[in-house]
């Protein structure tokens, strides 16, 4: 249990850091964008490559899901993944099918970084419910112990009154 609660800990710190490290690198890249195309990929294509950005942002966004989805997994709780990842499949798809349709290739990009946002928020949004209300830490008769929350009112209940038995003011404290 120990070990899950470190790698939701990792997990969060992870999904961070590849957000972030997207937005520098779509930063970057709607500057150096030209060059990138110039030296990578024919000229042909040069008239679109203002969309590289975009298309790195929903990514970075994807990259980032993913390993909120690895922490929520080492969490022991991968049932709770079935909702994200399949509501936000299917409005990826009619997304992506609409804009086709309505706008061409720059609807289908934006479609995919509408799915993509909307996949990383579920699933971020997943990972922290997890954090704040699946683990908590006691610290009472001078131990440490990891317990599941059930209910939270009746947990919380069950820790101060252990606590007061300790007559250990400094161990009452809530850790999360």
């Amino acid at each position: 249990l120990y070990l899950s609660i470190n790698s939701l800990n990792i997990g969060s710190i992870s999904v961070v850091a590849v957000v972030v490290a997207s937005f520098i690198i779509v930063l970057l890249t709607i500057f150096i964008h030209p060059l990138v195309f110039k030296i990578c990929v024919d000229q042909s294509y040069a008239d679109i490559s203002h969309f590289l950005p975009i298309m790195l942002l929903s990514s970075g966004f994807i990259a980032a899901a993913e390993v909120a989805t690895l922490a929520v997994q080492t969490s022991g709780t991968n049932k709770q993944l079935a909702l994200p990842k399949v509501m936000t499949s299917v409005l990826g798809s009619a997304l992506t099918v609409l804009g086709a349709y309505l706008y061409g290739l720059q609807g289908v990009l934006y479609a995919g970084l509408i799915y993509s946002a909307t996949h990383v928020a579920w699933t971020v949004l997943l990972l922290y419910r997890i954090c704040q209300n699946h683990y908590f830490l006691y610290h009472c008769y001078g131990t440490c112990a990891i317990r599941p929350i059930v209910n939270r009112h009746l947990a919380e209940r069950q820790r101060r009154y252990r606590c007061a038995e300790s007559f250990h003011p400094i161990h009452s404290q809530r850790y999360t």
